[in-house]
């Protein structure tokens, strides 16, 4: 998977100038941070979230060797540096941190799986942090078939939402401050999978994500009202697959989702916007004519939206792109050891001088964190 350009019309050379004017007009506004290396063979950040300049987390995984599984991948920032956190132990078994989400210093969720090594079914992981550690919580799973957990949102500490999927069909799991729970929805036919999820408020949340009712993948969004979930009508680009992978909201009425759509090899950014009423997409660009995938999205204010991912054949692979309340445009990235050559999957943050991004960098395989601005 990966993503076509827009202007697809034009030669590919004349659509890499195009771009290079684009995102290199001025100095990226982005800085490159350093995490703690936890001294592995290969680790990434899959999600980042962040309260405050001095608060934030971002949880992925680390392999001690090239054949070796995944082990959990907690690190924090408290304004001056990232450390690594420890992790709730888990032996024999590899885990696998996908998304982070906090609400203050003393509460934050870390959802994603957890399997034997070597083999067997996926299980949920949800670790939760209380202001002095992470601890494992129980979560719900399906017997008989493996479950993941994608994306995470909260309100409180007895407010939290985690999506994911099973071999087949979409997840939604809620915590009340006691324990977390399945929630019953209706699912689409075929296969259905939840990528993210957010939550203007507690009586107001929404999950996004694909079906598969056919051959080919549509955008799928579900919103909760306080009562229940419902699924709510998407548009979808063309006649080739559709994806989205992540939601952010400024409010109730201005709520953003990104991902791609298009055939493999050509993939185009996809970013669909809520005004209250209904979904509907929003042009945006695109790097090369290759492969291009929004896989992250934080929206800060109604003029001042992220976006982040990846695109093939680009003078950068890094793909950051922002919303200034007009239009989308690409903004450059920093360079890191002379290349681009990442994969940014999250971003998050609180204003518009607080903005982190996380990925990994191909060529070193190591964790990525850029701060914006």
């Amino acid at each position: 998977m990966r993503a076509r350009s827009r202007w697809l019309v034009v030669s590919t050379s004349v659509l890499v100038v195009l771009w290079t004017q684009l995102a290199w007009a001025g100095p990226s506004p982005w800085q490159v941070q350093d995490p703690q290396d936890p001294g592995a063979y290969a680790d990434q950040f899959y999600g980042v979230s962040s309260t405050s300049a001095s608060n934030a987390w971002a949880v992925g995984c680390e392999t001690d060797s090239s054949d070796d599984g995944c082990h959990a991948l907690i690190e924090h920032y408290d304004g001056s540096a990232w450390t690594v956190d420890a992790v709730p132990a888990q032996t024999n078994f590899d885990v696998h941190l996908n998304a982070v989400r906090g609400t203050s210093a003393s509460n934050a969720w870390a959802v994603g799986s957890t399997q034997k090594k070597r083999g067997g079914l996926l299980r949920t992981v949800i670790d939760h942090w209380d202001g002095t550690s992470w601890t494992r919580q129980p979560s719900p799973t399906f017997v008989g078939v493996s479950t993941q957990l994608l994306g995470v949102a909260a309100t409180s500490a007895s407010d939290a939402w985690a999506v994911g999927g099973t071999d087949s069909f979409a997840v939604i799991e809620h915590d009340d401050g006691t324990s977390w729970t399945n929630v019953p929805f209706s699912r689409p036919s075929g296969f259905s999978r939840l990528q993210g999820v957010a939550s203007p408020g507690s009586s107001d949340v929404w999950a996004v994500g694909y079906t598969i009712p056919s051959a080919i993948l549509t955008t799928f969004i579900e919103h909760y009202d306080g009562t229940g979930w419902t699924r709510v009508a998407s548009p979808n680009r063309g006649s080739d697959d559709n994806w989205l992978f992540s939601v952010s909201a400024v409010s109730g009425n201005d709520i953003w989702a990104v991902g791609y759509s298009g055939p493999s090899g050509s993939e185009q950014t996809l970013i669909e916007h809520f005004d209250g009423t209904s979904w509907s997409i929003v042009p945006s660009p695109n790097a090369s004519a290759a492969d291009n995938e929004l896989l992250g999205v934080k929206a800060i204010a109604a003029d001042d939206v992220w976006a982040v991912g990846f695109a093939d054949d680009a003078p950068q692979d890094v793909l950051i792109e922002h919303y200034d309340g007009v239009a989308w445009s690409i903004v450059a990235a920093p360079h890191f050891n002379g290349h681009t050559d990442a994969t940014l999957f999250a971003v998050g943050g609180t204003s518009s001088k607080n903005v982190f991004a996380v990925g990994d960098r191909k060529v070193e395989r190591k964790a990525l964190v850029l701060h914006c601005c």
